[in-house]
């Protein structure tokens, strides 16, 4: 630029150079005039001839270098003229440069003279402190920048910066509304022609400060999120980790610095083939995310199954360049899911073999469940069941159904200590009389609002409790009847005997009375107190031991006596013995109640026959005492009720007897792993075989029958 200007004035300064040259001239060619007259004059005069050439010859040369000098001032002055032009000109396009490139700059550009105010800004500062540049001009620079105001520009370019430069200092700058916020300032000073020029480039730094603070949040945020977190380069050799977060070293029992550069494999060591790794080397490979249950072990070697879910980070081009793993340690939600799990199967294991029908109701309404024991009870399939509505369900069990009613007293009795977890059974239950598939009567029970919004129907097949309390009562008034029979008699006689003389004759007869019923009622005890031992201990105290049934039947005939009655057993034997597992005192019983009511029941006389029979039966054969009598013979209907406690086939009370006594010889064989089986017609006779497992079979012998026939 002082070049420019020192060429500028040289341009001005040639005109005057040319006048001066011109008059030179001028006076030049006077001059040579002047000398040409007087070199004319002289030369007559011949001493003056040299001295004209002389004058003539400078003459010339002055003009000659008048011109010349002429020339060249004018050769310069349009020199000059051209760089000058040509000089603007480029100043002029590199000033039109250095405005774009500062107007284009982000930044605002500020430049103050010695005393802080403001010659010149571009266009940034427009938008950054919402005045423009011309507004700014001669304003202090502490209008934008407040902390320029508070000391002197040399103390700040002190305090803050080194050889007159200040790089990327912190601080608030002013809006046009006086609203502040944050800025970096770099500042430089430096003298151009002895003027000081101070330059302020300002960044507006509220975004950075906003991302800065958000990145801290979310860092914050990982290293105080209760699940670890882990990131891993893609990019780098052996896919190292290079991020954990407090949770994570906790969770494993590794320090950040003793994890980072290493792979992921060192938390599975040796346990490498588990399902959950396969599916996440899948996912790797494909560059997808996952989530996955991986069996991990900590630092000290423990295990503890970790919840990773993964997520890839691709950049902008697309490129898989990291992976973000958030993990929980769900060691204790497996060990309660195992819990969980073992008691589910548990739960289910007796919903499928409990006794008591079940059907569920989801809160749509609709059938979701069915176990085997309903379908059982009702002949209704869960195929047929499920997913229909509780009408429809209502409807195919009512078609099923002789009657429906509300029995609160019947149902809380049958459902005595069937209740729940939930609480105690309704007092009301309804009873369901069942025609198809089997007569049968049910209570059902239903539970609204449990889990889900469920309904829950409970069914449970009372038929048996039903008859066993018929039998119960039945029972009763049968014993008290059958006790209060030979009581009766005992006390009438002895009140008698007290208050009455007899003849001795008369007094004897009577206490044989007594003495009869009294053995009549001791008998009946007896039978009871056996049955109900027997019925209790279900065999706990039989002797069991291997014998042959020849001798134990030989000895029960020998040892049978009947009043008043000559009559004798008809036995048919094999010759080989027979062997059986038994209690022998207890079959014995059982044969000797068999042939007791073969003698009783056949009043009129007849012969009674006893022989063995053979049968095959549940993959085993059974030997069967049979024993036939042609005695009054049973009914259908009384050979139904045969084994019932007290049943008597005659009930004239000629017969004597408790009634107890086939029930003993079923509770008896049963308990054996045998079967009684009873054939009868009326005024023909009954026949009876007591079916046992045989431990050997004899060759040949013995007549086999597969059902019990009547003898001819």
């Amino acid at each position: 630029m002082r070049t420019l200007r020192d060429l500028q004035g040289l341009s001005r300064r040639v005109p005057t150079a040319y006048r001066v040259a011109c008059v030179a001239a001028l006076i030049a060619g006077a001059g040579l005039g002047v000398t040409a007259w007087l070199s004319a004059s002289l030369w007559r005069v011949e001493g003056l001839r040299a001295s004209g050439w002389t004058a003539a010859l400078a003459g010339l040369l002055l003009t000659a270098m008048a011109v010349l000098g002429y020339l060249a001032l004018v050769s310069t002055r349009r020199q000059a003229r051209a760089v000058s032009r040509d000089m603007g000109v480029a100043l002029q396009r590199t000033r039109s440069r250095s405005q774009a490139v500062m107007d284009t700059a982000p930044d605002a550009i500020l430049m103050a003279d010695a005393q802080g105010r403001v010659q010149w800004g571009n266009q940034a500062v427009a938008s950054i402190f919402g005045r423009t540049a011309e507004d700014l001009l001669g304003q202090p620079i502490d209008l934008v920048l407040p902390c320029l105001g508070k000391a002197s520009l040399d103390a700040w370019f002190a305090t803050y910066g080194f050889s007159n430069r200040v790089i990327g200092h912190e601080t608030t700058g002013r809006r046009n509304e006086g609203v502040p916020f944050p800025v970096s300032v770099s500042a430089s000073r430096s003298e151009v022609d002895g003027e000081c020029i101070q330059t302020f480039i300002v960044r507006d730094t509220t975004d950075a400060k906003w991302a800065e603070q958000e990145l801290t949040l979310r860092e914050r945020a990982l290293a105080a999120s209760a699940d670890g977190v882990l990131i891993v380069s893609m990019t780098l050799p052996n896919q190292p980790i290079i991020y954990v977060n407090a949770a994570f070293e906790q969770m494993t029992g590794y320090e950040a610095h003793e994890l980072l550069g290493l792979n992921g494999r060192i938390f599975h060591r040796e346990d490498t083939q588990q399902p959950g790794l396969v599916t996440l080397r899948e996912a790797i490979r494909g560059a997808q995310g996952c989530q996955v249950v991986l069996r991990n072990y900590r630092k000290n070697g423990t295990l503890f199954y970790s919840d990773l879910a993964i997520s890839p980070v691709r950049s902008p081009d697309g490129v898989l360049t990291h992976y973000v793993g958030v993990t929980t340690d769900i060691t204790e939600r497996m060990a309660a899911e195992h819990v969980l799990r073992l008691r589910t199967e548990r739960l289910n294991a007796v919903f499928e073999l409990s006794p008591d029908g079940f059907v569920v109701l989801d809160k749509r309404g609709e059938v979701s469940i069915v176990n085997p024991a309903f379908e059982r009870m009702t002949g209704l399939l869960a195929g047929d069941l499920v997913g229909q509505s509780l009408p429809a369900f209502e409807e195919h069990l009512m078609a099923r159904c002789q009657a429906s009613e509300v029995d609160a007293q019947t149902a809380a009795g049958a459902m005595a200590g069937a209740g729940d977890a939930d609480g105690p059974v309704a007092a009301t239950c309804e009873l369901l009389h069942m025609h198809t598939p089997t007569i049968r009567t049910l209570v059902r029970r239903v539970r609204h609002g449990g889990h889900d919004n469920e309904t829950v129907m409970y069914f449970r097949d009372i038929t048996h409790e039903l008859e066993v309390d018929r039998m119960k009562s039945e029972f009763l008034a049968m014993a008290a009847h059958e006790l209060r029979t030979p009581m009766v008699s005992i006390f009438g006689f002895t009140e008698l005997l007290l208050q009455r003389p007899f003849s001795d004759e008369r007094r004897k007869d009577m206490l044989s009375t007594i003495h009869r019923q009294a053995s009549v009622l001791i008998n009946l005890v007896n039978e009871l107190l056996n049955l109900a031992r027997i019925e209790s201990r279900r065999g706990k105290d039989f002797k069991r031991e291997r014998l042959s049934l020849q001798p134990l039947i030989t000895a029960t005939l020998d040892s049978l006596l009947v009043h008043a009655d000559p009559r004798q057993v008809d036995v048919a034997l094999p010759a080989e013995a027979i062997w059986v597992d038994a209690d022998r005192e207890k079959l014995a019983q059982a044969l000797t109640n068999v042939l007791s009511n073969a003698y009783k029941y056949s009043p009129g006389g007849g012969d009674i026959g006893l022989d063995l029979v053979w049968r095959d039966r549940l993959e085993r054969q059974e030997c069967g005492i049979r024993v036939t009598d042609r005695g009054i013979g049973m009914t259908p209907q009384q050979l139904d009720k045969v084994f019932d406690r007290f049943f008597r086939a005659d009930t004239s009370g000629n017969i004597p007897g408790t009634g107890l006594g086939m029930t003993i010889v079923k509770e008896i064989i049963e308990l054996h792993g045998g079967q009684v089986q009873v054939a009868s017609e009326p005024g023909v006779g009954t026949t009876v075989i007591l079916w046992l497992p045989a431990l050997a079979m004899p060759r040949g012998e013995a007549r086999r029958a597969d059902a019990p026939a009547m003898w001819s």
